[in-house]
């Protein structure tokens, strides 16, 4: 076998990263994971293989990006696409693949890395823990029941874009960013003209029959919830207590859980509660 070699895997053999990770999760069929998560197919992220020859046998790649807050924006990073072949597992690949993935961001500005995992006690090893809160809870929880049942239009828009880039929480995007919004595979978009307003319902395997985002107008939203409740009367919406109250969601109809793992730049940072990131930004 040839000496392992870590290297930069540039965005015209991403591919190999798709192919890694596809198969080593439950996807099924012509789903891929790049369908999922489009972001680590392109020039947003630096992605970092583990390779015997030509052969990809680990990855974890990483995203420097900007976390709005009420005090302003915080520099961030974010891991994911982490994992390894079957056959080469319990082999330290990932081990050496995390160690200088955060070597790199300890020497950025970024001061937390984010990550989004179930492996809790690996990623212990690397100074992560769970932080923030975020919600959940049914749509049928809302008590909506609007005359207007006019057929949301489909599909992402300029005017949707415009409007994920103005949210006041999470991850920081710009228009360099709309490739990878853009190609998404496994979201399904819904908007209203009048008055404006938006959602985004389900991720392919992370986030089934969930509402991951939301904008515009209030009672539009609200419009919007009740289609995918009419679609799914078992489907959710995922976002901070105090967006999905404003909605009209009760408080006890709110499952709070865990936002992400996080490792704060130096010890002793203590987590904002105002920090924020969205399901379709998570990693």
């Amino acid at each position: 076998m040839d000496p392992i070699e870590i290297r930069e895997i540039p965005p015209e053999q991403a591919g190999l990263v798709n192919a890694l990770v596809t198969r080593e999760f439950p996807y099924q069929g012509n789903h891929r994971y790049f369908d999922d998560f489009p972001v680590w197919g392109s020039d947003r992220v630096v992605r970092l293989g583990a390779f015997s020859g030509s052969t990809l046998l680990s990855h974890a790649g990483y995203r420097l990006a900007r976390m709005k807050t009420p005090a302003g924006t915080v520099p961030v990073a974010l891991i994911g696409a982490v994992a390894t072949d079957g056959a080469h597992r319990g082999k330290g690949l990932s081990t050496r693949l995390l160690n200088e993935v955060l070597a790199r961001i300890d020497r950025s500005d970024a001061e937390w890395t984010l990550l989004w995992g179930s492996e809790h006690d690996f990623y212990a090893r690397f100074g992560f823990r769970p932080e923030g809160r975020q919600c959940r809870a049914l749509i049928a929880d809302l008590s909506i029941s609007p005359k207007d049942l006019s057929a949301p239009a489909q599909g992402l828009t300029d005017a949707i874009l415009q409007d994920l880039m103005r949210q006041e929480s999470g991850i920081e995007l710009t228009p360099a960013d709309a490739g990878w919004l853009s190609a998404h595979q496994t979201v399904a978009w819904y908007s209203l003209k009048s008055p404006f307003a938006w959602i985004a319902y389900q991720k392919g395997l992370d986030m089934p029959n969930i509402v991951h985002e939301a904008g515009g107008d209030p009672e539009g939203i609200r419009k919007l919830l009740f289609q995918i409740y009419r679609m799914n009367p078992s489907a959710e919406i995922l976002g901070t207590s105090r967006k999905l109250q404003t909605l009209g969601f009760p408080s006890a109809a709110l499952f709070e859980e865990n936002l992400c793992l996080a490792r704060p730049r130096k010890s002793g940072m203590i987590w904002n509660p105002g920090f924020w990131v969205s399901g379709l930004s998570a990693c």
